[in-house]
């Protein structure tokens, strides 16, 4: 089992980003996931996604 967290999100040209985060559990890497939405400036209708690295399909 994979206990690698991404963050994943599309830019301003719909291009696919993704950032690991190191933490071990589901709600550390939500928690994680909206610290860096925030650092990043993004407002409240940002959309991202939260998900075990190398998984397929959607988190």
């Amino acid at each position: 089992m994979n206990n690698t967290f991404v963050m994943t999100w599309c830019n301003a040209n719909g291009v696919q980003c993704s950032q690991p985060l190191a933490v071990r559990t589901w709600a550390a890497a939500w928690d994680a996931a909206f610290s860096v939405a925030e650092g990043k400036g993004w407002g409240p209708c940002c959309r991202f996604a939260v998900g075990r690295a190398g998984a397929k399909g959607r988190a």
